[in-house]
């Protein structure tokens, strides 16, 4: 068992006994009475990723909430569950608001405890099993912008939170399909149940199904532990699978099912689970055109495309460009700033991998820069950086299986950055399967 907790209360008893309770269960634990101490304890011990955490201390300034809040800085994820004898229901809404995956009362029922971190072990784990990307606020996915075609991208997302239907989002890659996605789900009545996100073209074909719908011990080789699935980890929220149009032939007959009549089935088990979930799929590709080549159903098309919603490129919301910069730029370098004629260098060029191939670009400028003012020069000297090494590479002397390794890292890289890190217009210009590239990605050790 990889999870590793820190327990945080000034009742010395409580926390030996929370301590030896749960390495029993075989956790691995430690204990901290001071609250002031926390966040560097967790910066410098990154496998923690497990706070109890009393929510009053009587001997110090701080409540668990402000710990909360500070911990929220940290380069790790923690998973936090709050514990208190002094709590009301409004610290139970201000600790879940806080990022808190939990809320315990004392005395603490062992039985709770472990069940609940029971479930959190099992969402962990399948976040790290399929990519599943658990979010907790609308913070954590900025809508910048003021053009035109995304103020009528606000009324529109406003209109379809109110609506408790299926939405198929539409755009080419890194046009901000999930943060639409978050805005639709956190201003719905589903607010504050789980956002889930799941890019079906980055689970192994093998994995897909058994991501969306769990499994049980036992139905397949390394199938150690029961996982409920996607579908269920999302239950009263909302699911959001990304790059739906590479999903297989298979799994959307039982995607289609489980929209149909709301239940699911785990693989390996007879036992129908109930299931209440909105989705939102999203893709770059031209579905009607698969459905012509019979590589999409057009069934689930049907179900999934009530309410669209379209998403265009950057360069056909060009009033957008200098605001996006302004914002990934503070977020790296706050002292640094574009002149003016770097402003209109970055509102000219195309942008074909759209929101994120300016993110990228604007991180690597902002780094290489010694000046606070970027000029066109400094935008230069990120374009530069952005090619991939020439002869340099091969002026090195290196073992030939290190260098075979390498040069297909950069070579792969280089093909992912020109097709705007989309996998599956890689994998299509490369003649390969998007699972393969994905599987080369991993080998590789290449970071999107």
């Amino acid at each position: 068992m990889n999870e590793e907790i820190l327990i945080v209360d000034d009742d010395t008893d409580i926390c030996t006994s929370l301590a030896i309770s749960l390495k029993d269960a075989g956790y691995a634990c430690r204990t901290e009475h001071c609250p002031e101490r926390v966040t560097k304890i967790l910066q410098d011990n990154p496998s923690i990723n497990i706070l109890l955490l009393d929510i009053v201390f009587e001997n110090s300034p701080l409540s668990g909430k402000d710990v909360l809040k500070s911990i929220q800085s940290l380069s790790h994820r923690i998973y936090t569950v709050m514990i208190s004898g002094q709590s009301d229901m409004s610290d139970v809404v201000e600790s879940i608001r806080l990022g808190a995956f939990n809320f315990l009362e004392k005395p603490v029922s062992l039985i709770k405890l472990k069940l609940i971190l029971k479930n959190l072990t099992e969402r962990m784990r399948l976040e790290e099993l399929s990519g599943l990307a658990f979010a907790d606020d609308l913070a954590s996915y900025p809508m910048i912008g003021q053009s035109g075609p995304t103020t009528a991208l606000r009324k529109l997302i406003q209109k379809y939170a109110g609506v408790d239907e299926t939405v198929l989002i539409t755009g080419e890659s890194g046009t901000g399909k999930e943060v639409a996605a978050a805005h639709i789900h956190y201003k719905s009545s589903r607010g504050s149940r789980p956002f889930t996100a799941l890019n079906t073209a980055a689970i192994p074909a093998e994995l897909v199904e058994s991501t969306l719908f769990g499994h049980v011990k036992g139905s397949f080789t390394g199938a150690v532990r029961d996982v409920p699935g996607a579908f269920r980890s999302a239950d009263g929220g909302t699911l959001f699978l990304d790059e739906i149009g590479d999903m297989h032939a298979a799994v959307q007959t039982k995607v289609l099912r489980a929209l149909q009549e709301r239940k699911i089935t785990p693989v390996g088990s007879a036992e129908e689970y109930p299931v209440n979930v909105r989705i939102i799929a999203a893709t770059n590709r031209d579905l009607p055109l698969l459905i012509e080549k019979g590589l999409f159903r057009e069934d689930l098309y049907y179900r999934i495309n009530v309410l669209p919603l379209e998403l265009l490129p950057l360069r056909k919301r060009r009033d957008d460009i200098i605001p996006l910069a302004d914002f990934f730029l503070k977020q790296i370098a706050s002292d640094k700033h574009f002149s003016e004629q770097a402003k209109s260098a970055l509102i000219e060029n195309e942008w074909k991998g759209n929101i994120r191939e300016l993110k990228n670009f604007v991180t690597r400028t902002a780094l290489l820069s010694e000046s606070t003012e970027i000029s066109v020069e400094g935008l230069s000297r990120g374009l530069a950086a952005k090619k991939p090494p020439g002869t340099e590479f091969f002026s090195e002397t290196m073992p030939f299986a290190e260098a075979k390794h390498r040069l297909e890292a950069l070579y792969i890289k280089a093909q992912l950055e020109k097709f705007g890190n989309n996998i599956t217009k890689t994998a299509e210009a490369l003649h390969m399967l998007p699972n393969n590239v994905s599987r080369k990605i991993k080998a590789l050790g290449i970071k999107e």
